[in-house]
């Protein structure tokens, strides 16, 4: 940040369920945008940038209607820019670079973001697709429960918690007798 000269920056994530932007992550920024914080479709600039995949760089948010300070949160910014995280040729979010002085960038700041946005995008997308594998390899895909191997994963997390509160542990290990003949007849 300090080298690109920002000040503070947010990455708004698309999420399909609810079909809104959400902020995943900041940094420099005050802490008023918390994880509760959205653009829904249609709203400023970030959206427009999420639809178009063209970055948007504004000199001074003040000579534009659309700037919509984020929600009224963030009232101290001037300088404004939005850049699509492209990934796959896919916008899967929007990079917003904030300044509190009007006039902070220039044509290659812009270009470094760009630059900046499509790594991240492609970080993103590959820490996505591991946590989807690392799901797929934790549970059984038929009863969709954890296997013995996140099972144990789990249990050293727990054990270690109930060491560092000082609390007891339980742990119940359940057999059902003849439950083959069971799922035999009547399914899985």
């Amino acid at each position: 940040m300090r080298t690109l000269g920002l000040n503070d920056f947010c990455i708004l994530l698309y999420n399909p369920e609810t079909r809104r932007l959400a902020c995943r992550a900041s940094a420099g920024a005050p802490p008023v945008l918390a994880d509760d914080f959205y653009i829904a479709p249609g709203e400023g600039v970030s959206w427009r940038v999420f639809e178009s995949g063209e970055p948007v760089y504004l000199p001074d948010v003040r000579n534009s209607p659309e700037f919509r300070y984020y929600g009224g949160r963030r009232m101290d910014v001037r300088s404004f820019m939005c850049v699509p995280l492209l990934s796959k040729g896919k916008v899967i979010g929007v990079l917003n670079v904030n300044h509190s002085a009007p006039n902070a960038f220039d044509a290659e700041s812009v270009a470094t973001v760009r630059v900046l946005a499509a790594h991240m995008a492609i970080a993103i997308e590959n820490a996505e697709l591991f946590h989807f594998v690392k799901t797929l390899a934790d549970k059984d895909s038929l009863t969709l429960l954890h296997n013995h191997g996140a099972f144990h994963s789990k249990l050293n997390i727990e054990l270690e918690r109930a060491a560092r509160h000082g609390r007891p542990l339980s742990v119940i290990m359940l057999d059902l007798d003849c439950f083959k003949e069971i799922n035999d007849a009547h399914g899985h």
